[in-house]
């Protein structure tokens, strides 16, 4: 059963994310920053829910601290409408955001994906482009032998242009393959996932592994 960190200190809060997923994970609570710091270095975490709430200005430093060592699928929940904000966490690492009034189905859907994103391409082996591999057999992205630093979206999005060399993918497709639950400025989320990832590429390698199309979208560049 994997196991879930959940930062939160609102009691409400607490019984409707319990609710969700207790019967199907197993939950670690925490109440600050120190204490998540604490239960995830003696624990083997699969994802982490928190409510920006209860940090104030420190959830970017959470974001920051957590995606210094590790790839952790990152939940945040917040009633903050920021879009400014919301795009600065997502540049940061987190991987989903969900607004409240909470929607408890869209929370487990989203865990649930974000843990065990659903498997759409089936390979024999290694796909290698350029100095990048990525191998479906146990779900990791090299570059240049190094495992790549990515966040759940920012690999999927990889993954997504590496095992479809050929076609041009819009921002609404990725939207939609990624699965993100933004209804505002949907299109700049992708551009910052989009973005991360080519900061991320680079480095490892100078080269182009994102290239993009004007008025269409992005696809692995030609080899030719």
């Amino acid at each position: 059963m994997e196991t879930i960190l959940l930062i939160v200190n609102e009691h409400k809060l607490y019984l409707e994310i319990m609710t969700i997923i207790e019967k199907n994970y197993n939950v670690l609570i925490a109440n600050s920053i120190d204490m998540a710091e604490m239960i995830y270095r003696s624990n083997d975490i699969d994802a982490i829910i928190f409510d920006s709430n209860i940090l104030l200005a420190r959830e970017s430093e959470l974001v920051s601290r957590l995606r210094a060592r590790s790839n952790v699928p990152l939940l945040v929940i917040s009633n903050n409408n920021d879009v400014n904000k919301i795009l600065e966490l997502m540049s940061l690492g987190v991987d989903d955001y969900i607004s409240r009034p909470i929607n408890q189905e869209l929370i487990f859907q989203r865990l649930n994906d974000t843990i065990s994103p659903e498997r759409k391409h089936r390979f024999n082996g290694p796909i290698c482009f350029k100095r990048v591999t990525y191998d479906p057999e146990v779900n990791r992205i090299t570059m240049n032998g190094m495992d790549m630093k990515l966040s759940n979206k920012e690999y999927l999005l990889f993954k997504l242009l590496l095992t479809n060399p050929t076609k041009i993918f819009t921002r609404h497709e990725l939207k939609e393959h990624l699965d993100t639950e933004f209804t505002i400025n949907d299109l700049n989320v992708i551009n910052v996932y989009i973005s991360n990832l080519r900061k991320k590429i680079s480095v490892y390698d100078t080269e182009e592994y994102i290239e993009t199309i004007w008025g269409n979208g992005i696809r692995l560049p030609s080899t030719k």
